[in-house]
């Protein structure tokens, strides 16, 4: 006797419905890390360094970079999603 401990495969418009939430969840962080990287560049610190001519600092450039990467995948799966 076989124990079967995979889960039975979804049918299509559950993967759809997944597909959406997971793009939902992933437009609102990247609207989140943006937002953060924003605030990263208006700070004290980071006027500082664009003052010296030095730019956003790596960890600004990070967010914003993570920020537009969640925000085109999970805008890719809302849409595909309907």
């Amino acid at each position: 006797m076989a124990l079967c401990l995979a889960a039975p495969p979804l049918p299509f418009h559950s993967r759809q419905h997944m597909q959406r939430v997971i793009g939902i969840v992933l437009v609102a962080a990247g609207a989140v890390l943006g937002w953060q990287a924003w605030q990263s560049s208006q700070s004290l610190t980071g006027q500082f360094n664009d003052l010296l001519g030095g730019g956003p600092s790596p960890q600004t450039l990070a967010m914003g970079g993570a920020a537009a990467v969640a925000l085109l995948v999970g805008g890719y799966l809302v849409l595909r999603g309907r």
